[in-house]
């Protein structure tokens, strides 16, 4: 214990003052000191560390001092130091980005990786990964792969997954032991919706609701994530935001094994709209008549569920991500929030709108990567 105290005080000062500089891009220590109530000292050491990695750079430039004291010269958040690989890996679709430490996205590739879940096969993957970090020749400090399954980040397991029969935890290097082999960085996984709903929340920073926010992913499947009092909740078995799962006529009682159940993933995903509508959704423009016939029919399942879930998880704010939201635009949110508003008290305030980018998944694997890797790059000193 008394080891382990002052490692995690350290590493919690040098998170801090690494959100707040990359949050406000130039600080001088003292106001550094003042905004996290760190010590003086301390946040020195940080600095001082900090500045070693080229993470921050000392500028000429000085605050305007109060008083009679001296100016005090100002540190810079240097967003290109170092650079992360996000993974957003959708089902039908991939997504890799290379992204800096401020979460600006430098290069985006979309990858169609076919039938991973039954080859096992990430070669793809791997290779775009490679080939996007010997091109650009730029400082990576790992990778951060968002993946479609339930999933514990602190062990790197496949908790659960119904697509791959897997129903208790495997590691993932053993589901696909090539992936990790083909690469020379460190890797970390999460929940491909997590990561979307971390990225969301990092790109809104202050806006009022991302400290209590629902994030519904819809497009090949449906999965959620689900932020509250500013932390995103796994669960017991990291299935926590697993809304594609809920059932739509719980009045029948639980499913037998092998009954065929109704739930909000098989009824809004992508391939069941496609075949419902005898259309193709990849890309393509919708005519208002049949976007409206789209929202309609996504509106009555997801409002029921939102409904029920806002008025338990208290919750502030729905995001609407996905394939589907980004083709259908903010009409889908609008058609969603009117039909909330009219069912819900008064007094629960909810919005509900679209994600704000549709890099929020790579920006969040992104971030993952550099929150997890700060300790290991500035060493134990």
């Amino acid at each position: 214990m008394k080891s382990y105290v002052p490692n995690y005080l350290k590493g919690k000062n040098r998170r801090l003052v690494f959100d707040l500089l990359r949050e406000k891009g130039r600080m001088s220590r003292a106001e550094i000191t003042r905004d996290t109530g760190i010590s003086f000292p301390t946040v020195l050491k940080v600095a001082d560390a900090l500045l070693s990695k080229g993470i921050l750079t000392e500028l000429e430039e000085t605050s305007p001092s109060v008083g009679a004291g001296r100016k005090a010269r100002l540190l810079q958040f240097e967003p290109s130091s170092f650079y992360a690989i996000g993974v957003e890996c959708e089902g039908r679709f991939t997504y890799v980005g290379l992204v800096d430490m401020a979460g600006n996205v430098h290069r985006r590739e979309v990858l169609q990786l076919g039938d991973f879940l039954h080859t096992r096969d990430l070669s793809l993957l791997s290779a775009c990964i490679r080939e996007m970090c010997s091109s650009e020749n730029l400082p990576v400090l790992g990778v951060c792969i968002g993946f479609p399954a339930n999933i514990d980040p602190e062990t790197g397991d496949i908790v659960s997954f119904s697509k791959m029969s897997i129903w208790k935890p495997v590691p993932f290097r053993e589901v696909f032991p090539n992936f990790l082999e083909d690469l020379d960085l460190p890797v970390f996984l999460e929940n491909d919706v997590n990561l979307a709903c971390e990225g969301e929340a990092f790109l809104r920073k202050k806006e009022t609701g991302v400290e209590n926010m629902l994030f519904l992913s819809i497009g090949s499947g449906c999965g959620g994530a689900v932020r509250l009092d500013g932390e995103l909740r796994r669960g017991a078995r990291c299935r926590a935001g697993e809304v594609g799962a809920m059932l739509l006529d719980p009045d029948l009682g639980v499913p037998k094994p092998g009954q065929k159940r109704q739930t909000l993933e098989d009824t809004v995903c992508l391939e069941t709209l496609e075949r419902r509508f005898h259309i193709s959704l990849s890309g393509q423009a919708l005519s208002p008549d049949l976007s409206d016939t789209l929202c309609h029919a996504l509106c009555a399942p997801l409002s029921g569920i939102l409904y029920s879930l806002v008025m338990t998880l208290d919750v502030e704010l729905c995001v609407l991500a996905g394939v589907l939201p980004e083709v259908l635009g903010p009409k889908l949110c609008n058609y969603v929030s009117s039909a909330l508003r009219e069912a819900i008290p008064d007094s629960t305030v909810v919005r509900v709108e679209s994600s704000v980018s549709g890099n929020a998944g790579i920006i969040g694997a992104a971030v993952t990567v550099f929150d997890r890797s700060l300790d290991r790059l500035l060493g134990s000193d």
